[in-house]
């Protein structure tokens, strides 16, 4: 009856999760529906309360059955206003400041300098030429491993000449 956002998570709700367990929007939704159970169960213990203190009939049970859903709806209504404010407050209590890190991202408070980023460029290409040349040099040596071992099938009398 409480309209509720859906859960759309994203970046900082990802981020206040690690931070804090919880994100903002679960909170918000709990809050929300919490505050639904409670008046709803607060106004079915007053339905109840007046279904049995006072005498009456089945059109009376009836009538306060639906005059208390009533009540319900126009209380989860009024309560829309109260609940924006209590959203605005918890974003605000829960927001994670982007300078504050992680204990498993303070790995990051270490950032390199352009010269840096690019001499380890550089050593990406040269471990990659040499990657390169290994793999050339190994493909080579097995063409030419498998190019005598062809020899030695062919002419077996060959080594026994020497």
């Amino acid at each position: 009856m409480i309209k509720t956002e859906p859960w759309t998570g994203g970046t900082n709700e990802e981020y206040e999760t690690q931070h804090f367990g919880f994100g903002a929007q679960r909170f918000k939704i709990a809050v929300r529906q919490m505050v639904e159970q409670k008046i709803q169960s607060c106004i079915k213990e007053m339905e109840l309360f007046l279904q049995k203190s006072v005498k009456v009939t089945d059109e009376d049970n009836l009538a306060i059955t639906n005059a208390c859903k009533k009540l319900v709806r126009m209380y989860c209504n009024r309560a829309g206003p109260s609940l924006a404010k209590i959203d605005e407050e918890i974003a605000l209590m829960l927001q994670v400041p982007h300078n504050v890190l992680l204990p498993e991202d303070e790995v990051q408070l270490e950032q390199i300098t352009d010269e840096e980023y690019d001499k380890l460029q550089e050593e990406v290409v040269g471990l990659r030429r040499r990657v390169e040349q290994s793999t050339l040099m190994a493909a080579l040596l097995t063409a030419e491993n498998e190019e005598l071992s062809s020899i030695d099938k062919l002419s077996p009398d060959y080594r026994h000449v020497e």
